[in-house]
């Protein structure tokens, strides 16, 4: 796993924003002077070509579209021990749409796009401020440093930043056409529990789901609070696997006290199937396990895999080599 260390960080300085102009959110370009559902009509109309698949990608209490075949990456954070300075820490689009990391060599290509979400991938971060002019590649940052507004790079690159519930999101691209599809889909309210303080003390009751939607919702714990940071469905296989993983695992008693770190824990996944919601605790340091159904076991690989899939991986620190 990697960790990031104060004294460990390389912050590489790669030249100014340059070249770029600043509009206001009411620029004709900016399609958040307009209504989603007009900005999505002039969307569909304005080329005769099919739009591409798109998915939902979920942060806390918001949920946007992207292109079905964008990467997952990182995202600008701050790191109190480098100071107030927005880093990134990452190399772009790192993870696949099916959860598999970069190779060497796909790691130099030049992906369709990335979701980028304030998680470090990597042990060698950018000063934000000075990095390079134009993006690589094209992304979806949740929690954007940027100021609100639309800002026109070289290259024909456009920076779009807009905030919703709470949540400040830039999309970056030289389509316009997805540029303003992202922008125009974004809306409040996710398919998981956006905050649960549930989570946080291992011995309270999970509340259970709403529905019987099978979901994965992943969660990370951010000043004392444990958010959303991303969820997906799970289809019927996969979660027909890991229900009979949890089934077929024996018990597993906790110890008390430092043996386990219980309620230490800073990420959680919660895994909804037919109605019930499993809790799953991956703990760096500690008793790694599963509670659900009363009953809990310990964390094997085989209740890990089935709900380790699209973004999961580029959210969990516990699953980074």
């Amino acid at each position: 796993m990697r960790t990031v260390v104060a004294t460990a960080l390389l912050v590489v300085c790669l030249g100014g924003r340059g070249n770029e102009q600043t509009a206001s959110p009411s620029d004709p370009a900016d399609p958040s002077a307009s209504s989603p559902s007009a900005t999505a009509t002039a969307s569909a109309t304005a080329s005769a070509d099919p739009e591409p698949a798109w998915r939902a990608e979920y942060w806390h209490d918001v949920a946007v579209e992207v292109p079905g075949d964008w990467w997952f990456g990182s995202a600008p954070l701050r790191l109190p021990q480098a100071g107030d300075v927005d880093l990134y820490c990452g190399w772009g689009a790192t993870y696949s749409p099916a959860g598999d990391r970069a190779g060497p060599r796909e790691a130099m290509r030049v992906q369709p796009g990335y979701v980028g979400r304030p998680v470090p991938l990597d042990d060698t971060c950018e000063n934000v401020a000075q990095s390079a002019s134009v993006p690589v590649e094209p992304y979806l940052w949740f929690d954007s440093p940027f100021p609100i507004g639309v800002r026109r790079l070289a290259e024909g690159w456009v920076e779009q930043t807009w905030e919703l519930e709470g949540t400040r999101m830039t999309v970056a691209t030289t389509d316009d056409e997805v540029r303003r599809h992202v922008v125009g889909s974004a809306v409040g309210g996710a398919t998981c529990l956006a905050n649960r303080g549930d989570l946080l003390d291992p011995s309270s009751e999970v509340v259970p789901p709403e529905d019987e939607e099978d979901l994965v919702c992943a969660y990370r714990r951010e000043r004392g609070e444990a958010w959303l940071t991303y969820a997906t469905p799970l289809d019927r296989e996969r979660a027909q696997r890991f229900v009979a993983a949890f089934d077929a695992a024996p018990d597993q008693d906790l110890p008390a006290g430092r043996a386990c770190d219980l309620g230490g824990d800073d990420e959680w996944v919660v895994v909804q199937v037919a109605g019930t919601a499993y809790v799953v605790r991956p703990q760096l340091h500690g008793c790694p396990h599963v509670q659900g159904d009363g009953r809990t076991v310990g964390l094997t690989e085989a209740l890990v895999e089935p709900w380790s899939t699209g973004g999961v991986p580029a959210v969990l620190l516990s699953r980074q080599p």
